[in-house]
């Protein structure tokens, strides 16, 4: 049953108070959907329709009854003005009018939220539309969590905020009261209240047609997403609805990182396939139907029908006096979610961003390597560490691999399956004002480098670089500072020509088993300080050709044998004093000729033996004195033996023996005295004493005593055998 009504008026701001008489309208009105508000109206009078462009508007619906009228309040976004009869001055004025909220449509940004929960998103979004504190109403009962990231990209403000609702599974209405209209977000059935003008409407009399209509839906939800903080964490939520056949949406990225999340938007997901599996519609006469608001149908001839509905969506239609609507309910116990509303951009490509820091920092990292960063898109002006969530930083496959952009980088993003909340970096870019470190084209052939500088600001760069052109193709490593080098097992370093290592201070090196160096051509060492070898066990020598040591002055403690043989001469100068000085024993051995050449003195002390073998000539030159001092000391000549000196003195704390093969010579420029106890002198043939003229020999059977004169002093007598001689 259609009921006629008295009247439909249309009010306009700033035009003339008389409202305008309605020919038609048609209104669309529904939960989390901003009504579209058509009207056709006449008017004598001629009305720029771009001057009425976001004007405030008003369609009043009044019945022939007592009940309050039906208004749609809103803005003008559509207006055309069309001549009905020239002659008579009437005109066709077609508008389309929505809720304030709607402008919401035309505004786009790009924007970043930190650390706040959908509502505070929500909220700021209309703050910034400058929509009135009093017009927006918040009916949530669950707790909601903040999140950490949330990014408005290339997409409307009104699908940014649909979008973020329909996640959290919030819906919203637009309630159209007398004087203004009124957004309400909700969460659960407490937001719905009865129709004002009936809680209860009949059958067939206010409510014309009464159906409902069953559907096929899913009844089983499965979510799933990842925590890269908790990689082994199984973050997998399942939930099943009554009767489950089977029929299982899978969704990933679930969109949570703590369970019981994860639970909650499972339940919201599985609210919203269920929602359609039974609904009930209908037509009527009553223009009060709107959405988000209960009422009971009575009188109709099935009584599963007489439920409390939940009113979804309502068409409101008008013609010549005439109304009726249709309308789409639920029974109230049905959960009331919003379908998912137009997913954000997927992000088809990498973007740019720069690398943020803390005030003054050029390295601001978190303990997993992440970056942040400001994208060039980002107009809010922050450019510290608060400009971005914690991006995770693509490094090389190799374990261990750790790259941290520089405060300042240009680099490259790019987002987990497109979705911009889980942004990444995965590059690093030269612009004009950070060139790359060489020269380009000039130095094209260095094509890779590896370099960072110095932190903060030192002014230096470790880099390892790869040069490439040809001829001059070259490995290049440099440490700013410290360089350590860990190897494990075997280093083999193999250099085909030369070799230069140059080092500014000290130089250690530590061998805990051998070390062998092989020279196959000379080798040069030129110590300019002091120069220590310490050997704990025996040390070996040997050269093939010659050996020159030159040294200002050289010490030598030996703590047991000390040997040296030399096969060839053996010659050694020393211009000042000598000194040995052996614990044990000394040792030396020179099969060929020996040279020693001392200007100062010669001091040996042994504490045992002391030996010496020369199989050539030894000569031996000292300025000064000669001192040795051993246990014992043997000389060893193959050939002669001469010593040529000032003086010379022998002290032998016992008997002193001297032993020859051949004969023993004495030759003494000045006088020679022996004092002693006793002296023996004994020989096996004869023993010769000779002083200028005088001769005394002695054989083993007589004493032969020539002389010019011959004194016999103390003798009695001759015996007949005794004989003499003189001249």
């Amino acid at each position: 049953m259609i009921e006629a009504l008295h009247r439909a008026e249309l009010h306009i701001e700033g035009q003339d108070a008389t409202p305008l008489r309605i020919a038609y309208f048609e209104v669309t009105e529904a939960i989390s959907f901003l009504y579209q508000v058509r009207v056709i109206a006449h008017t004598p009078t001629l009305v720029e329709p771009e001057s009425i462009l976001a004007k405030k508007a008003s369609i009043e619906i009044h019945p022939d009854n007592d009940d309050p009228p039906r208004t749609f309040h809103g803005l003008i976004f559509e207006a055309s003005l069309f001549a009905v009869d020239a002659s008579s001055e009437r005109y066709e004025l077609r508008l389309l009018i929505r809720p304030r909220l709607a402008q919401l449509e035309i505004g786009q940004n790009c924007r970043i939220t930190q650390e706040m929960t959908v509502s505070d998103a929500v909220g700021l979004v209309l703050q910034e539309a400058e929509l009135p504190e009093e017009m927006v109403e918040w009916s949530v009962n669950e707790t909601y969590e903040e999140h950490p990231y949330i990014t408005q990209f290339g997409e409307s403000d009104y699908d940014y905020v649909s979008r973020l609702l329909a996640e959290e599974g919030i819906s919203f209405i637009v309630v159209n009261e007398l004087d203004e209209e009124r957004v309400v977000f909700f969460d659960d059935d407490t937001a719905f209240e009865p129709l004002e003008a009936a809680e209860s409407l009949s059958y067939p009399h206010q409510v014309n047609e009464l159906n409902e209509l069953h559907r096929a839906g899913s009844d089983k939800v499965c979510l799933r997403d990842y925590d890269f903080t908790k990689p082994s964490t199984d973050l997998t939520t399942d939930l099943d609805g009554e009767a489950t056949t089977g029929r299982e949406v899978y969704l990933h990225p679930g969109d949570f990182l703590e369970t019981s999340r994860g639970d909650r938007l499972a339940r919201v997901a599985l609210e919203r396939l269920q929602r359609d599996r039974r609904r009930i519609q209908g037509t009527s006469s009553i223009p009060s139907l709107a959405p988000g608001f209960t009422f009971s149908c009575v009188d109709h001839p099935r009584a599963d029908m007489g439920v409390e509905l939940v009113i979804l969506r309502v068409v409101h239609r008008w013609h010549d006096g005439s109304y009726d609507n249709e309308f789409l309910s639920v029974p109230r116990e049905t959960p009331v979610r919003p379908d998912l509303a137009a997913p954000a951009p997927v992000i088809g490509g990498i973007q740019v961003g720069f690398v943020t820091g803390a005030s003054g920092a050029e390295l601001h990292g978190s303990e997993l390597g992440q970056s942040k960063v400001r994208f060039v898109w980002d107009r809010s002006g922050i450019t510290d560490d608060t400009s971005s969530t914690w991006l995770r930083v693509g490094q090389f496959a190799l374990p261990g691999s750790m790259v941290m952009p520089r405060v300042g980088f240009e680099v490259l993003v790019d987002y987990e399956m497109g979705d911009h909340d889980r942004p990444m970096v995965v590059g690093h870019l030269y612009n004009a004002e950070a060139m790359p470190p060489y020269p380009l084209p000039d130095e094209a052939g260095r094509s890779c480098s590896l370099q960072t500088n110095t932190t903060e600001g030192g002014g230096g760069a470790n880099e390892m670089r790869f040069d490439d052109a040809a001829g001059a193709e070259e490995l290049f490593m440099n440490a700013s500072y410290d360089q350590t080098t860990a190897v494990e097992n075997d280093a083999v370093v193999g250099i085909q020509a030369n070799e230069t290592v140059s080092i500014g201070a000290n130089h250690s090196l530590k061998v805990t088993g051998s070390y062998n160096s092989s020279v196959g051509g000379a080798r040069t060492l030129s110590v300019g300080g002091n120069q220590t070898l310490a050997t704990t066990a025996n040390y070996d020598d040997g050269t093939s050709g010659n050996l020159d040591v030159t040294v200002g002055s050289r010490k030598e403690t030996c703590g047991g044998d000390l040997a040296e043989a030399t096969t060839g001469s053996f010659d050694r100068t020393v211009g000042g004093l000598m000194a040995f000085t052996a614990i044990q024993g000394i040792n030396r051995n020179i099969v060929g000729a020996s040279t020693t050449k001392v200007g100062g003195a010669w001091l040996e002390v042994v504490a045992k033996d002391r030996n010496s073998d020369c199989g050539g000539t030894r000569t031996e030159t000292i300025g000064a004195l000669k001192l040795i001092k051993a246990n014992t000391v043997s000389i060893a000549c193959g050939a002669a033996y001469v010593q040529n000196c000032a003086s010379e003195t022998v002290k032998a704390g016992g008997s002193e023996t001297i032993t020859a093969k051949a004969a023993v010579g004495l030759q003494v420029g000045g006088s020679m005295s022996i004092d002693a106890a006793n002296i023996n002198i004994s020989g096996e043939t004869v023993v010769i004493a000779k002083i200028g003229g005088t001769k005394i020999e002695v054989l083993p059977a007589k004493v032969t005593i020539k002389s010019g004169t011959i004194k016999l002093t103390g003798v009695k007598h001759l015996q007949s055998a005794a004989s003499h001689e003189s001249s």
